[in-house]
């Protein structure tokens, strides 16, 4: 009965030991990446760690082949499993857009666990910006038996 008690205590310990490892060890993966107008959102997988703010550098956006700011006063904020970069100029309907993110020696995205987010190299970004309404073709006022067309 010794034995078997010892063996289980060493199991016991060995598990204790071993559990940081094994419970969140995995890295939170993209799961998607949108923009509407100023905001550029990277859907992670897990809720990360809103103590871990990546600083401005380690993010590069490219709209229509052309590199793009992020605003200088909330660039990068973490909520949930969000990431929300905000852009300086607003990205018109129907623009490409990429973003790209290398991991920081400091305050990467993570995961709660403390699990390293990947880089992302000129990922897609799907651009939901709605379209800007455009004039209209003609425009036609009747009063009485007055009609005035515009175009």
């Amino acid at each position: 009965m010794t034995v078997n008690r010892k063996l289980a205590a060493g199991f016991i310990l060995l598990c204790a030991f071993l559990q940081p490892w094994m419970a969140g060890a995995d890295t939170p993966t993209l799961s998607s990446a949108t923009v509407s107008g100023t905001q550029l959102t990277l859907t992670y997988n897990e809720a990360l760690d809103t103590g871990s703010v990546p600083a401005i550098s380690a993010f590069s956006v490219h709209v229509a082949g052309s590199a793009a700011s992020l605003d200088s006063l909330n660039p990068v904020t973490i909520a949930g499993a969000a990431v929300t970069l905000t852009l300086d100029t607003a990205v018109a309907a129907n623009q490409s857009v990429t973003v790209s993110y290398t991991v920081p020696g400091s305050d990467p995205l993570r995961d709660l666990a403390g699990n390293n987010a990947g880089p992302l190299n000129g990922q897609a970004v799907t651009n939901n910006t709605a379209a800007a309404p455009g004039a209209p073709g003609s425009l036609t006022a009747k009063v009485g038996d007055m009609q005035v067309t515009l175009s």
